[in-house]
């Protein structure tokens, strides 16, 4: 639809991105190709850092929201397999910001509110992710109308 693959990796340095489609061009959900995470995560598996970006998260956070989430067991357990994979990052649901986490070792699932679109918390924001060269990863939000941090936070 936007011209480019759905599904691709990114590698900078040490550093290893993967980014999978949940959705189709309706909006619906699709569960992530998990033959493509598991092959993206082996191929990445000597990456110090590696970060997944999916849209929709595969874990339902909010119960009540039978629309907004699904839970994919297979996608969070590859999610947890790797200990390179330092977090998974998701939008869709613009209610949403800060950390949270999945599983028994508590993988971080990253949230950011919303830039665009008209609805979901009262301000705009991004997330900014540092990466020090002794491999120390820190978060934190911005609200884009103010400009302050929100919930900064270490991940390692």
């Amino acid at each position: 639809m936007f011209g480019y693959e759905d599904k691709y990796t990114v590698e900078h340095g040490d550093i290893g991105l993967v980014l999978a489609n949940t959705a189709n061009t309706k909006g619906e959900y699709v569960s992530p190709d998990n033959t493509f995470l598991k092959a993206s995560f082996e191929k990445f598996k000597s990456k110090a850092i590696v970060f997944t970006i999916l849209h929709i998260a595969p874990h339902q956070w909010v119960p009540e929201d039978k629309t907004t989430f699904v839970e994919c067991p297979e996608t969070l357990e590859l999610l947890h397999g790797y200990p390179n994979i330092k977090a998974a990052f998701h939008g869709h649901d613009h209610n949403l910001d800060g950390i949270r986490y999945t599983g028994e070792k508590k993988f971080p699932h990253l949230f950011d509110s919303h830039f665009g679109g008209n609805w979901g918390t009262e301000y705009k924001g991004y997330r900014i992710v540092e990466v020090g060269e002794d491999n120390q990863i820190s978060t934190y939000q911005v609200n884009a109308s103010q400009n302050p941090k929100l919930n900064a936070n270490k991940l390692m």
